[in-house]
């Protein structure tokens, strides 16, 4: 199972902002770092790069693509603001009992196609979970993962309590984890300087 967590040209003219430049980044070489190994949960592995089976996708002006939310705020806040945010999770490729590999450079908006239903897509089998479809800008960066599953890159929206450990990471000069990786706090100091990822859309429909 993939974990993967939802006009005219007017509208669309200024409306991409902050999106990671996708040229270069599928033919980067992949690396992998064993993080911890048990018996119950097979290897946990951290990967750089992109999946072999990746490819760059072009959207057209009026394909529709939808996005799954379970949280009744988050939903609101979609159909107020017609735009996307980042989430906070990698793509993760999920083996149960044998590997679970985290895509730490894969993070940003993810999305999905009407047809695919959440538990195709990593999230909980709730037929009924909330869902908005929408189209994009043909000059949006998009990465197709996997059947289903796409990926508008771009610095993921941490929550106050790990942009404030990271802080006091930076004021430590890296010393000690805060209670995180030091791989994390790499990363976002990787990212630092980018801004936060909006996607603005015109939605067609909701659920």
């Amino acid at each position: 199972m993939r974990i993967a967590i939802a006009l005219s040209l007017v509208f669309f003219s200024n409306s991409v902002r902050a999106q990671e430049d996708c040229s270069g980044l599928l033919s980067g070489p992949l690396e992998w770092r064993l993080l911890y190994s048990s018996a119950s949960r097979g290897d946990v592995i951290e990967v750089r790069g992109f999946p072999r089976s990746a490819i760059r996708y072009q959207p057209g002006r009026d394909e529709v693509f939808r996005y799954y939310v379970s949280n009744p705020d988050v939903h609101s806040a979609i159909l107020e603001q017609s735009a996307l945010r980042a989430g906070v999770l990698p793509y993760v490729v999920n083996e149960p009992g044998l590997k679970k590999e985290y895509y730490i450079d894969l993070t940003g908006v993810f999305l999905t196609k009407p047809g695919f239903e959440p538990h195709q897509v990593g999230l909980d089998a709730n037929p009924e979970m909330n869902s908005i479809d929408f189209t994009v800008s043909p000059e949006t960066q998009m990465i197709r993962l996997e059947a289903g599953i796409f990926l508008i890159p771009g610095k993921p929206a941490y929550p106050a309590w790990v942009r404030e450990a990271y802080q006091r990471w930076k004021q430590d000069a890296g010393v000690g984890n805060n209670g995180l990786p030091d791989a994390v706090f790499r990363r976002m100091q990787e990212r630092e300087s980018l801004p936060d990822l909006l996607i603005p859309i015109k939605i067609t429909g909701q659920r």
